[in-house]
């Protein structure tokens, strides 16, 4: 399968049709969870607002509360347990390739590591000026952190900004863009040359470019990837070794699966008593897990192609 830039360029060029693209792309839903039963795997109780699932190596789920500021793990056991308090409104998380949890919150960028509980700021300004309010985060293969700063910004209001920290932690950050209307949920395509940012106060996807880690490609014009229907918005992302991406979206109850052209395949929903409040999501042997924030439960779906 052609990366999605190259099928991009290869469109535009002529040397394959639009017929055909679109051929490529058209997976059934049960290709991606087979017949997408979702099952609840644990719940954390109230006052939490679920965000942010991951995995540590060990198979260790490790999520946040944001509303209760509090990095949640779920013990052997099966129970939701709370790892540290007193962040202010964490939200998106990812794991380094330290083993430490990356952490957006409203003030900063921070580190948590699980074995010592120790919290580190690794960014709390862009410039001189403090952050607004951040969202999600995604770690690059060389180790590069791109995350959101959506407060302050809406859809009449669009000055949300994207960023990227080097590998390095050193030196400025690197501004992605400054004009999106409230970034939340951010990912990177299988070859990392798309970076897909949410919308929520536009309830769409954007693709954006990049050259390299890091560089909106010059050559190239972002996009709209996808628009969702219904609900508020996107919210957490991913995408499968296939370049399909996986999005929560928020106050709809569901996950909306499309193709690397941005066509839908489908839509996972959420049982009808689960909650409305799909935040986040993350991929574990074989399984799409979700985040539902309302109810503060943890579901999960088959999910038949494996991650990148």
């Amino acid at each position: 399968m052609l990366r999605p830039m190259a099928l991009m360029a290869a469109v535009v060029s002529g040397t394959i049709s639009v017929q055909a693209a679109f051929a490529q792309s058209a997976t059934k839903l049960s290709e991606i969870c087979g017949d997408c039963k979702v099952e609840k795997v644990v719940s954390c109780g109230a006052g939490k607002f679920l965000e942010g699932p991951n995995f540590d190596k060990d198979g260790v789920l490790w999520m946040v509360g944001l509303m209760a500021g509090e990095i949640l793990k779920v013990a052997k056991d099966g129970q939701c347990t709370v790892a540290k308090t007193g962040l202010n409104f964490p939200g998106g998380t990812r794991f380094d390739k330290e083993g430490k949890l990356i952490v957006t919150t409203r003030s900063a960028l921070v580190s948590f590591d699980p074995r010592s509980s120790e919290l580190t700021t690794l960014r709390s300004l862009y410039g001189t000026q403090g952050f607004r309010g951040l969202n999600d985060v995604i770690v690059d293969r060389q180790g590069g952190v791109y995350f959101t700063e959506p407060n302050g910004s809406s859809v009449i209001r669009p000055i949300g900004r994207v960023y990227y920290m080097p590998p390095s932690r050193t030196g400025d950050l690197q501004l992605i863009g400054d004009t999106f209307a409230f970034p939340n949920g951010i990912v990177l395509s299988p070859d990392e040359t798309v970076l897909y940012v949410g919308e929520y106060a536009m309830n769409r996807i954007t693709g954006v470019p990049l050259s390299s880690a890091g560089m909106v490609n010059p050559g190239r014009v972002p996009w709209v990837f996808a628009a969702l229907a219904g609900g508020i918005g996107p919210d957490g992302m991913l995408v499968d070794s296939k370049g399909n991406v996986y999005t929560a979206h928020y106050m709809a109850g569901e996950v909306v699966v499309h193709d690397c052209f941005g066509f839908q395949i489908g839509v996972i929903k959420l049982p009808a008593d689960a909650g409305m409040g799909s935040t986040n999501i993350v991929f574990r042997d074989g399984y799409l897990y979700i985040t539902e924030a309302l109810k503060n439960d943890v579901w999960r779906v088959p999910a038949k192609i494996p991650p990148t």
